[in-house]
């Protein structure tokens, strides 16, 4: 992991991320399941009504902490552009599982989208590269540094909360 972070000089906050929620995805505490691992919109079959028929490519799927799917699911329907989210999209994904499981974590979910976009931009970036970008052009990594900001996630955070 040492050179994991030494690949992404001045970037240790998203590694710190990773090495926190890694350590969260073993807790008994968080509810575990069958994780897809890759849920967004090209992923998930629809009627023409808009309702939800189905989940496919299953590819990336393990057995793991469940909230690492919603992170994915969260961040993919409520991202607009790299740095443009919809955080009323992402509460709508976030509560309609909290009505039918549990409550979640928020700070743990918004460290799991950066996280998530950390794997994503690992994934991809040889893309960027190749299409003649530098690294720091990358999608994924812009939207890691944007959710770090301290505002965005208090703007996250008062969306998500529900009106008591």
């Amino acid at each position: 992991m040492s050179r994991l972070k030494e690949s992404i000089p001045g970037q240790s906050d998203i590694y710190d991320s990773w090495i926190m929620l890694r350590d969260a995805q073993g807790s008994p505490e968080l509810e575990k399941g069958v994780v897809h691992a890759d849920i967004h919109p090209g992923n998930v079959v629809v009627s023409e009504d808009g309702d939800l028929k189905g989940v496919i490519d299953f590819d990336d799927c393990y057995y793991g902490s469940i909230l690492f799917d919603l992170s994915i699911a969260a961040m993919s329907f409520s991202f607009e552009s790299a740095c443009k989210p919809n955080w009323n999209r992402a509460a709508k994904v976030v509560h309609a599982y909290e009505d039918e499981r549990s409550k979640v974590d928020y700070r743990l979910l918004y460290w799991s989208m950066i996280v998530n976009c950390f794997r994503f931009y690992v994934y991809t970036v040889p893309l960027t590269l190749q299409d003649g970008f530098e690294a720091k052009e990358n999608p994924y990594f812009k939207r890691a540094h944007f959710l770090m900001d301290r505002h965005i996630f208090d703007a996250y955070s008062k969306r998500l909360e529900r009106d008591s």
